[in-house]
């Protein structure tokens, strides 16, 4: 061996020796990165509670017949139908002037046999000997009654009298015993004052025609029958004719409006509507609120269904799958980021970060290695 050759060793030795420590140090490192992404994982723990948030649904109401099956998401319903019919005369009021005639609607009543025609300016008497006049002749017919406007003989105070009793003077003794007329409601001033018929008179004598039907049908047993009590949303009420005694833009003092009216009552089990809004809600429902908004409409007389629709006032905690739970989002983070950023959901309460090894402070860089519970 020569002299260079032995000068050559420690120099290969120490080479060898930075290598092998090289190696060394890669493995540990390597070890360490292994064991990092083996054993290092975070749980967030997510306490949230319910948020009250308005749903809308809408689901078909069915009723079983032989042979026939609900379809798919429907609601077994029993429709209970009436038909009624209503007819009134309705004042058509406005401001009149201090001074102007008292008037207003009665009804003539002929319990005879034998129709009687009444003229214009036929007068009507209270038992106060207070005085009215028709404003328009009438027909009376036998066993039954018709609606009248009358106008009082003067314009003082006395004459703005309450319901009455009311004979007809200019009629026999034994005929004012079978035909006389009788009032519901107070005469009023320039009621029975001549104006112009409008759209919304003959809506509103409609609307209150449709609303007496209704209240009618939910005074007798057929309306409850197996269904316990029902509200107004439980019946469909639908006006089949309409006849009304003047047009939009005649002149009258008064409307006469004579309705046929369906009145439906829907009998369904409202715990299948309610869980035909949790499913509206996605199913994260903890509670469904009494304040429930529907409508039952539409419908079909010869399949027996009708739809339903409406709001309710749910308590919904956060979906557990939605995007803003995705591990994807913490990546990295530090926990004081994770609390941040979920605390500007509304529903969640408070978050709590648990990191594995304790000493580490950041969540893992690997989306799973992060884990979210819920309570």
């Amino acid at each position: 061996m020569s002299m260079g050759d032995l000068e050559l060793l420690p120099t290969k030795a120490k080479l060898l020796r930075n290598i092998a420590i090289s190696f060394v140090v890669l493995t540990v490192i390597l070890l360490g990165f292994i064991a990092y992404t083996t054993l290092s994982r975070a749980v967030i723990v997510v306490h949230r509670h319910p948020v009250e948030r308005d749903v809308s649904y809408k689901a078909t109401l069915a009723e079983e017949t032989i042979g026939k099956t609900l379809p798919d998401g429907a609601i077994s319903a029993t429709f209970l139908e009436t038909t009624k019919d209503e007819s009134d005369t309705f004042l058509l009021q406005q401001n009149p002037e201090p001074t102007a005639k008292a008037g207003g609607i009665v009804t003539i009543i002929n319990t005879s046999d034998r129709a009687q025609p009444l003229v214009e300016t036929t007068r009507l008497l209270t038992p106060d000997n207070i005085l009215f006049r028709l404003t328009q002749a009438v027909r009376v017919p036998a066993g039954g009654q018709v609606s009248a406007v009358v106008e009082a003989d003067g314009s003082e105070d006395s004459y703005l009298v309450g319901p009455s009793h009311f004979t007809i003077p200019g009629l026999s003794p034994n005929l004012q015993k079978d035909i006389y007329a009788t009032s519901s409601v107070a005469m009023v001033r320039g009621g029975a004052v001549v104006r112009e018929v409008t759209d919304q008179d003959i809506e509103n004598a409609k609307q209150t025609l449709l609303r007496r039907a209704l209240d009618a049908v939910k005074r007798t047993d057929g309306a409850h029958v197996a269904s316990g009590d029902l509200t107004d949303a439980d019946f469909i009420t639908t006006a089949l004719s309409e006849d009304y005694s003047s047009k939009t833009g005649d002149s009258a003092a008064a409307l006469t409006a004579t309705l046929r009216v369906r009145v439906i009552a829907v009998a369904f089990s409202k715990e299948a509507l309610n869980d035909v809004v949790k499913n509206a809600a996605g199913g994260q429902v903890s509670m469904v609120g009494n304040n429930w908004q529907y409508t039952i409409a539409d419908y079909d007389p010869i399949a027996r269904t009708a739809l339903i629709s409406g709001i309710a006032t749910v308590g919904a905690a956060l979906d557990t799958t939605s995007s803003v739970f995705s591990p994807i989002n913490f990546v990295g983070a530090t926990p004081t980021e994770v609390k941040q950023f979920l605390s500007h959901f509304e529903g969640i309460d408070s978050v709590e970060v648990q990191l594995i090894p304790y000493w580490q402070q950041h969540l893992p860089r690997l989306p799973s290695k992060i884990e979210l519970r819920f309570q």
